[in-house]
């Protein structure tokens, strides 16, 4: 997918579409985890919502091929908590069964969408 603030010739239909798929990810993450796109933005940093925030972020990267700024810009964070993120998924993933049950039903619910 393109990036608009890459491509400026970009169609507006196209621009749009990348703003919709994030949007949609929000949803997933909210549907799934049970944290709205505002709680994910915000300084919470109960255990849950960051939880959230990887799944976010981990949909973005690896489903959607955002680069870390702009996952960065959308949970309104520094690129290196997104590099945080990276490093402590595979751990958690493997140690934590709620995590790994979130991580598999936001899947799921991706492949239904994408």
């Amino acid at each position: 997918m393109i990036e608009p603030i890459i491509y400026v010739g970009l169609p507006a239909y196209q621009k749009r579409r990348i703003y919709k798929n994030v949007d949609t990810v929000f949803k997933v993450i909210e549907t799934v985890t049970g944290y709205s796109e505002n709680e994910l933005i915000g300084r919470d940093r109960r255990q849950g919502v960051v939880d959230a925030r990887i799944l976010f972020a981990w949909a973005l990267r690896f489903r959607l091929n955002r680069t870390l700024m702009y996952i960065a810009e959308q949970l309104k964070r520094d690129h290196s908590s997104i590099i945080y993120y990276f490093e402590v998924f595979d751990a958690r993933l493997e140690t934590e069964p709620t995590f790994r049950r979130n991580h598999e039903a936001v899947l799921t619910e991706l492949g239904r969408i994408f």
